[in-house]
């Protein structure tokens, strides 16, 4: 009975540090993303964000918005090993998600991984395609799905893709979303500039946004 008391304690008292630890990763995030996202983006600002981002890592090695965001840094700072190895880490802690595959697939790809980003592609399209058998009308979904199709260059999908939805019956804020998705195709080639120097990150005027 004791040795039952015993474990129990340690479990509670465990719960009660990691949830302190939790929160005190997200507050130091909130100070990573203060510095940069909403303030002045330069890269001394930049640089201390990269630092206060890997501190909220270690005291939660596992908060996916501290590894989305070190994602964010990684690209803007065209880091391809920390890109990949922390767009690795999430794919590892939600391997259910295909967004997070899918993103993971097109890093792979600006780092010239053809054959890993093939792969990663086709198992993110996969799982997409699962997920839409079951819930065929999550607009959100199918717009991931649209994405990672045109990430992929498969356009002859895209194209069927988008037809078979606007035949579909949606509200007139989703066919306008549909509609700008239809016609919306130079994201993914501002993307591939930036990573090759040929623009600045100011460049992308939300294009990072508008894919992922």
């Amino acid at each position: 009975m004791l040795t039952v008391r015993i474990i129990t304690l340690i479990i509670l008292v465990s719960a009660v540090l990691g949830c302190r630890k939790t929160e005190e990763s997200n507050q130091v995030l909130k100070e990573a993303m203060d510095l940069y996202v909403y303030a002045n983006s330069s890269v001394s600002n930049i640089d201390s964000s990269i630092i206060l981002t890997n501190k909220a890592l270690e005291l939660d090695s596992r908060n996916i918005a501290a590894l989305n965001y070190k994602v964010s840094l990684m690209f803007a700072t065209r880091n391809e090993s920390e890109l990949l190895n922390t767009s690795e880490e999430i794919v590892q802690l939600l391997p259910r998600n295909p967004y997070y595959l899918s993103q993971h697939a097109f890093y792979n790809e600006l780092a010239e991984n053809v054959a890993i980003s093939q792969k990663l592609y086709a198992r993110a399209i996969q799982k997409y395609q699962k997920k839409l058998k079951k819930s065929p009308k999550d607009f959100e979904l199918c717009l991931e799905y649209i994405t990672i199709l045109r990430l992929s260059n498969d356009t002859m999908l895209v194209s069927q893709t988008l037809q078979e939805l606007q035949d579909l019956e949606w509200d007139k804020s989703q066919e306008k979303i549909l509609h700008y998705y239809k016609n919306e195709t130079d994201s993914k080639q501002k993307i591939v500039d930036f990573w090759n120097e040929k623009i600045t990150y100011e460049e992308l005027e939300g294009t990072l946004e508008s894919l992922f």
